[in-house]
């Protein structure tokens, strides 16, 4: 769920993702003959952990639909099993980055913060998940697990709009490429929406009445697809961020003799 930064020959920028993010480094652009002055560029880490992270959160967030039966709890557990293990491979991936700069350790630090919230929040579900299996008529514990899963989402989803909404604004006003941090945006913008919409169902799960259930049923769906939106969101930031990132390693040649 994080989204490795844009890099241009010229500007060093920012990263961000739906709800994490992180940061790559590059040298300013240099000529063909003109040596490497400072350090050597920071290579980013390969991929794998960032797609497993990507891949979790989209199946955690399809399991996250209210299913029917007595399969429904396991299912909701396995989701939220899926997105504690998507936000620990997440956090690794952003503590494996490298930032020089102050704009970039800030927004590590609120990535770092938005693996933490959507780690304890999965747990919470999964939480949330046996209660609803194994004491239904605990109805105090059935709502505080909810309503604390999704608490949590919605301070990750809040922390990601912030710091990627900002690192839009930056690099648009600034002349650099901004899609990536604008697509992480409305990924944790849909995280927020489905956080929202997960409190609200999970307040009408504690009430047995037909209507209430079937309220329930349609707020935790819009829920789910909120997350799943979101979760696509965020993969196509991941992906417009590594495209700017092979453009800037192999710029197009001079036309200069």
């Amino acid at each position: 769920m994080a989204v490795p930064s844009l890099i241009t020959p010229t500007q060093r920028t920012q990263s961000a993702s739906s709800r994490n993010y992180g940061t790559i480094n590059d040298d300013a652009q240099r000529g063909p003959h003109e040596p490497l002055l400072g350090p050597q560029p920071v290579q980013p880490p390969g991929p794998a952990l960032r797609n497993t992270a990507h891949v979790t959160d989209l199946l955690a967030a399809v399991s996250s639909a209210p299913y029917p039966g007595n399969a429904g709890p396991w299912i909701q557990g396995a989701s939220g099993l899926l997105w504690a293990t998507s936000g620990v491979f997440s956090g690794v991936d952003d503590i494996r980055q490298q930032p020089t700069t102050t704009t970039e350790r800030f927004a590590r630090g609120a990535s770092l913060v938005s693996d933490a919230t959507s780690t304890l929040a999965g747990l919470a579900d999964t939480a949330n998940a046996a209660t609803n299996a194994f004491a239904q008529d605990a109805h105090d514990w059935r709502r505080g697990t909810g309503q604390a899963s999704n608490a949590l989402w919605a301070v990750s989803g809040l922390t990601s709009m912030a710091s990627t909404g900002y690192q839009a604004a930056s690099n648009w006003w600034n002349g650099r490429p901004s899609l990536s941090q604008a697509l992480g945006f409305a990924s944790a913008t849909f995280n927020t929406l489905g956080a929202g919409f997960g409190m609200v169902a999970n307040e009408y799960q504690q009430h047995d009445d037909v209507a209430s259930q079937t309220n329930a049923t349609f707020y935790g769906t819009l829920s789910a697809a909120s997350w799943v939106t979101g979760s696509l969101f965020s993969m196509a930031s991941t992906y417009t961020a590594r495209r700017q990132q092979r453009a800037s390693a192999h710029p197009p040649p001079s036309d200069e003799v």
